[in-house]
């Protein structure tokens, strides 16, 4: 992945600016510190390494860093390390304003007209200005500040921010160590009307550090390897894709094939993978692995226990010759509106591998991921953002639980797309360890690769179904 920003301040000298950042501190842009308070390089505590940027801020001041965006943008992902003294969230409603500790500014330099993140009324939320309009809503009757999610103090939290514009209804979602804990995908969830796309324009300049407009809140906060991306980040994402399993032969993504079809499917004349549907295989390296799954992930049986979720009229999942196909017509406008999933037990410190062989008519991301299977949908892992090519590849996404769930599930959330591009899996298996199933070799376009012992049992889908 590439960053817009990937800054871990070490090569920074303590008690300095930090190199490369604008600054916004004490109301001056020149001056850090600057009437008592500072953005500093300080070596008291790091997330990484042995250096952070302490943010001091005595009453209302903001002490902030920024950095300008490229011109063009419509979607950023913001995220940081972030050590805070008090607790955000669970305040009295009452009692507080807003505090902020990301930014996404209109006007490079200018806090005028910003959209923010952090503690609105005392919640974990969200306020733009110049409107100053608020989320959630908390002044809604159907609004209990007892179950909102909080931001616990002295401990490091990697805090990620989705910023995603360029759409009828713009979308905002933030997560604490890999899990939601707040989003914007509709008018309702402001407390004043907001236009779907309060976002269009924002793209100027990110800010972090701590800014509050409530009177008597100080802040001492720290914030370490900061990443800015036009795609999301996670926490520690890893991606393993190895070269393609599949034969390179295949005619699909050129005009010949009929993938783009409304079946969504491959060609009728693809031939099928020669996999093993058992549950119980082998890793490259000889080691026994057991499928968690209770589907087999090659589909040669069917549909199993997958579950397929369309968002979006006209968009369609369809398992057809032994793959997943994935058509979409039509642009979505939430990750999740184009979605495979498949119930999952994950165990509390053990380390699991989702294992899958995917291909699409151009290139583009998807993502991959576990959730806890409803009603809140919380993410427990990092997530994996899946670049996926023309050419058949096998990926392998490995994390280790951090609780142990019954009902968690696998998710691929593939919509949200400028562009919608249609694409195909094959071979999808959750196994306890860091390694997949040796590949089979499949022989053809809609087929072949990863097979083994999967967390997800029946995921072959070699029958021809309907969705």
């Amino acid at each position: 992945m590439s960053y817009i920003v990937n800054d871990d301040f070490e090569g920074n000298a303590p008690n300095t600016s930090p190199a490369g950042w604008g600054t916004y501190v004490g109301f001056s842009s020149t001056d850090n510190p600057a009437g008592g308070a500072s953005a500093l390089v300080d070596t008291t505590r790091a997330h990484s390494g042995t250096k952070s940027v302490l943010f001091k801020t005595p009453g209302a001041q903001p002490t902030q860093i920024t950095k300008a965006l490229p011109p063009g943008l419509t979607t950023v992902y913001m995220r940081a390390w972030v050590y805070n003294t008090s607790t955000i969230g669970g305040h009295d409603i009452n009692a507080y304003n807003h505090e902020h500790i990301f930014a996404l500014r209109q006007s490079v330099g200018s806090e005028g007209t910003e959209f923010r993140f952090g503690q609105s009324k005392g919640t974990v939320g969200a306020n733009i200005v110049p409107s100053d309009a608020l989320s959630p809503n908390v002044f809604g009757g159907g609004f209990n500040a007892a179950t909102q999610p909080t931001i616990p103090a002295n401990v490091w939290n990697c805090i990620e921010l989705g910023l995603l514009g360029g759409r009828p209804q713009n979308v905002v979602i933030a997560s604490l160590n890999g899990k939601e804990v707040f989003r914007i995908d509709s008018p309702d969830d402001w407390h004043a009307a907001t236009p779907g796309n309060f976002l269009d324009g924002y793209f100027k300049e990110v800010v972090f550090g701590f800014r509050s407009f409530t009177n008597g809140v100080n802040g001492n906060i720290w914030m370490d390897d900061i990443r800015v991306s036009t795609s999301p980040i996670g926490c520690s994402n890893t991606e393993s894709s190895t070269s393609s399993s599949k034969s390179s032969t295949s005619s699909y993504g050129s005009s010949s094939s009929s993938f783009s079809g409304n079946s969504g499917g491959a060609s009728s004349s693809s031939s099928s993978p020669s996999t093993s549907s058992s549950s119980s295989t082998s890793s490259a390296s000889g080691t026994s692995l057991v499928n968690l799954l209770s589907s087999d992930g090659t589909f040669t049986g069917g549909k199993g226990l997958f579950t397929d979720h369309i968002g979006t009229i006209g968009d369609s999942i369809s398992f057809v010759n032994g793959v997943v196909g994935v058509s979409m017509p039509v642009a979505s406008t939430a990750l999740w509106h184009v979605q495979l999933t498949h119930p999952v037990e994950l165990t509390a410190g053990v380390t699991h591998s989702a294992c899958f062989d995917a291909i699409a008519v151009a290139d583009r991301s998807i993502r991959i991921d576990f959730d806890d299977g409803g009603p809140i949908y919380a993410s427990l892992a990092d997530g994996l953002l899946a670049s996926i090519t023309t050419t058949w590849k096998s990926y392998k996404y490995t994390f280790t639980a951090q609780t142990t769930d019954a009902t968690a599930r696998l998710a691929f959330n593939m919509g949200m797309l400028a562009a919608p591009v249609n694409m195909q899996l094959d071979n999808i298996g959750v196994y306890q360890g860091g390694a997949c199933p040796a590949s089979s070799g499949g022989s053809s376009s809609s087929a072949g690769g990863v097979s083994g012992a999967e967390l997800i049992t029946n995921g072959t889908f070699d029958a021809v179904m309907s969705p």
